[in-house]
């Protein structure tokens, strides 16, 4: 290591060759205007107080090969200033070359772990500064706090052409953040750029970043294994805004990210077949975006398509949980095999104890697109469910004000029906039913869909006008005040119509009624009555748990029950039709069901929506106070608004803040509470890791290395904790995981058909033989198995009302003669009522 005494100038046309690794010392500046050449394997390493300046110049290798490059030391309890912070600055063309890596921010340990008391400085890059042929460009190892981070990336260039030195190396991600927050790319190329033949797994990626902050604008990412990956603990400050992605097999990534903006770029979403792919291994499925256990996100205003359909993927979301989340407003998809793939949890019914139907909510895209009158660029599949795909049950609300979903599908479903447009898969839990509200406009709904009992359109005559019912909803830029005054204005309509829904359904006490069906000492009868009594505002939470009851309820009771509270949501219809109920008693509530909505329907549309209006204007407020609160003078205020009427899964929204601030008092107080919360043991086993490892950073990787076992168990589940266990195993390289893709069905199904497959008439109960009739009628009767026979009334009627029999059945299975040679020839009414309710009637004629 040789050590700079002075500072030191590689002028323009100079070219300088050292034969050593190089040292600036504190207060020493290195420019590089010309040609600075470093041997093998050596690293000029930045002091605290030192600082590079390649201004137009170039620092590569001497010897052809790769060298180590530039290590900034820094003072991680400090401040970005001059005298605390090694500074690395490149403009004017700039350029570091051939290096392992280009710039680290801190440095690694013998044992290759970061050494964070080393880290702190920065990174200036601007106007054409690049990293050439770089196995990986920068990295920036954790620096928080209450520090705004001064690096930052204007119009530079990533790049790896036909003079990448080594073919057994691959590039990696070209910048690697951890632990850092508030860096900026603004106008910055990521491309691979070699004509030779490649595979697109040995590309290399654009930007990773593991539980750190950051914001790309303007920028451009081309044919890359990925553009942006992101490991997220479930709190940062992620914008990625007005960007293009244009032939990768991934644009952008992210696992358990929580508040992520992802608006205004477009996707060029690659066919498998134009990428080279390795001997022997099968193509992977290109994506635009990818939503992998996050939650809190905002998807707006992007542009997804592909020059060819075929296995691409315009969004894919994946087990993002039980809070509201929103696709839209105004994305636009065409030409893709998928548009919005969803995959795994995404939801929360009432059905399931929450108050009101929450989840993932499509509103307002544009779902292929018309390009002339009657020419598409459409979609295989418009919005597809698979791998136990499950979405808000409630796309849309059933009111005036905003009446529809907003969705336009492009083009109207044609008269050979499938279900491309709204795609349920045979893996998805049959109680998960979708109810679709659309406008009057025919592309406005997704006739095209999987049909009952997954999906259900429903009838509108409001006209769609996409200026008033779509407007701009983006929340960059927006006043703070103006996200608190929403936030607060939705949650006091959502309140009071909470308040009515808990005073008006279940007979104002759903917990009672819940109770009592819990209770096997309580009789059918009993469970009946009350039920009967809340009607005809019983939800469907209840009307499962009847249907489900272990001892099950008189089947007779339950039809009663549910013919009160028709029309039926399509998930209490399909607990029945699941249950081992007679048949009989399935078709009677089924022919009871006329069409219409329920008042619980409305209501709990109308709470889902109110409810995300609320939760929107929430992330918005904490996503801009966050990124104002470079001093925590919001500190409070965050956490108010996180913990505000806050469920038990919210709640991990704000544990995840205060690991991000470094509260670790605060989120162990949280964590004391996991017994009283509804969360998972997965959950609470990572999360634990998480803080332990964090509260003493030093020994960060000690910890993780120490869990990963449990990790790795947890890493493969089905689940949203999943993912965040993925992000600790990446970020401390201890695995890498793919993204999910699970494509829908090679044979879409047809909603016509199984519509008339399943268009069966119950077996009539009673019969009249012969018919017509003379001197003598045998009418023959068998109840369905479970109704009592001396609970059954039969009576025979004239055509005009009169009486002529009435007596009770004393079997379940009979016959009754009946001497008809000296009435009046005419029509009769045979009938049998069970508890005074008709529940059969034959009709029969007397000739003479």
């Amino acid at each position: 290591m040789q050590t700079l005494n002075a500072d030191l100038t590689v002028q323009a046309d100079e070219e300088l060759v050292f034969t050593s690794s190089l040292e600036v010392g504190p207060g020493l500046t290195l420019t590089v205007l010309g040609e600075l050449l470093m041997p093998d394997d050596a690293v000029i390493r930045v002091q605290p107080g030192g600082r590079v300046v390649v201004n137009g110049g170039v620092i590569n290798n001497a010897c052809g090969g790769m060298w180590r490059g530039i290590e900034v030391l820094g003072t991680p309890n400090q401040p970005q200033l001059a005298q605390y912070q090694g500074r690395v600055i490149m403009q004017n063309g700039g350029t570091i070359e051939n290096a392992t890596l280009g710039v680290s921010l801190g440095v690694r340990n013998e044992n290759g772990t970061p050494d964070l008391s080393t880290t702190g400085g920065y990174l200036i890059c601007s106007t054409g500064a690049t990293f050439l042929n770089c196995q990986q460009a920068v990295q920036a190892y954790d620096y928080t706090g209450a520090f705004t981070n001064k690096t930052k990336f204007y119009n530079t260039t990533f790049e790896i052409n036909d003079d990448w030195l080594f073919e057994e190396e691959i590039p990696w991600y070209q910048v690697v953040l951890r632990g850092v927050t508030n860096i900026k790319f603004q106008g910055c190329d990521f491309v691979n750029t070699r004509t030779d033949e490649f595979s697109i797994l040995d590309a290399g990626k654009g930007i990773a970043a593991s539980n750190s902050g950051f914001h790309v604008t303007n920028s451009h990412f081309e044919n890359l294994a990925l553009g942006i990956g992101v490991k997220s603990l479930g709190f940062d400050d992620i914008k990625i805004s007005e960007n293009t992605f244009t032939g990768n097999l991934g644009g952008v990534s992210l696992r358990y990210s929580g508040l992520a903006e992802i608006v205004e770029n477009t996707f060029v979403v690659s066919d498998p077949s134009d990428l080279t792919w390795p001997t022997g291994e099968a193509a992977q499925e290109p994506f635009g975006l990818y939503l992998g256990g996050s939650t809190g996100y905002e998807v707006e205003e992007n542009l997804f398509y592909s020059s060819n359909i075929h296995k691409n993927v315009g969004v894919a979301i994946r087990n993002s949980g039980n809070h509201y989340n929103r696709i839209g407003f105004n994305n636009e998809f065409h030409t893709l095999e998928v548009g919005a793939l969803v995959m795994g949890d995404n939801r929360y019914d009432p059905a399931e104890g929450a108050t009101q139907a929450t989840g993932l909510v499509f509103r307002c895209n544009d779902l292929g697109i018309q390009v002339t009158p009657g020419v598409y660029s459409e979609l295989n599949y418009s919005i597809a469910l698979t791998n136990e795909g499950e979405i808000s049950m409630h796309q849309g609300v059933i009111t005036a004000v905003v009446p529809g979903a907003g969705n336009r599908f492009y083009p109207v479903c044609p008269p050979t029906t499938t279900d491309k447009e709204f795609y349920v898969d045979d893996s998805s839990p049959e109680l998960s039913f979708h109810n679709y509200i659309p406008f009057a406009q025919s592309e406005t709904r997704p006739d095209c869909n999987t049909g009952l009992p997954y999906v259900g359109v429903m009838a509108s005559e409001i006209d769609f006008v996409k200026e008033v019912h779509c407007p701009s909803d983006l929340s960059s830029g927006g006043v703070i005040g103006d996200f608190r005054d929403r936030y607060y204005q939705n949650k006091a309509i959502y309140v009071t119509l909470l308040e009515v829904y808990k005073d008006t359904v279940n007979g104002g006490d759903t917990q009672f009624l819940l109770d009592l069906i819990d209770d096997e000492f309580v009789s059918s009868f009993e469970i009946r009555n009350e039920m009967l009594l809340a009607s005809p505002r019983v939800t469907d939470r209840v009307l499962i748990a009847a249907i489900e009851r272990d001892p099950a309820m008189n089947p007779w009771h339950v039809a009663q029950v549910l013919l009160a509270n028709s029309p039926l949501p399509q998930n209490v219809l399909t607990a029945l039709n699941r249950s081992d109920f007679d048949d009989y008693y399935k078709e009677l509530v089924e022919d009871g069901q006329n069409g219409g909505v329920s008042y619980t329907m409305i209501m709990e549309s109308e709470l889902s929506y109110f409810d995300g209006l609320k939760e929107s204007a929430r992330m918005d407020f904490v996503r801009q106070a966050f990124r104002q609160d470079s001093t925590l003078a919001l500190n409070d205020s965050i956490i108010h608004y996180l913990s505000d009427d806050a469920d038990d899964e919210q709640l991990k929204t704000l544990m995840a803040y205060h690991l991000k601030r470094g509260q670790y008092q605060q989120a162990e107080a949280l964590l004391a509470q996991a017994p009283n919360l509804r969360w998972t043991n997965d959950y609470v086993d990572v999360i634990s890791i998480v803080v332990d490892a964090l509260k003493d950073t030093a020994s960060a990787d000690g910890v993780i290395a120490a869990n990963e076992t449990t990790l790795l168990a947890v890493a493969n589940e089905h689940s949203s904790e999943a993912y965040l266990a993925q992000s600790l195993l990446e970020t401390y390289g201890l695995a890498e995981y793919e993204e999910v893709i699970v494509m829908p069905g090679v044979q879409p199904r047809s909603m016509k058909a199984e519509k008339e497959n399943t268009a069966v008439k119950r077996k009539a109960l009673a019969s009249v033989h012969p018919n017509p009739t003379k001197d003598m009628a045998y009418l023959n009767w068998r109840l369905p198995e479970g109704m009592p026979s001396h609970e059954v009334s039969m009576a025979v009627y004239s055509v005009h009302g009169q009486r002529l029999l009435v007596d009770f059945l004393n079997t379940e299975v009979g016959i009754r003669e009946i001497n008809t040679a000296n009435w009046s020839p005419g029509l009769y009414l045979f009938q049998l009522r069970h508890d005074e309710r008709l529940i059969e009637s034959i009709r029969f004629e007397v000739i003479r």
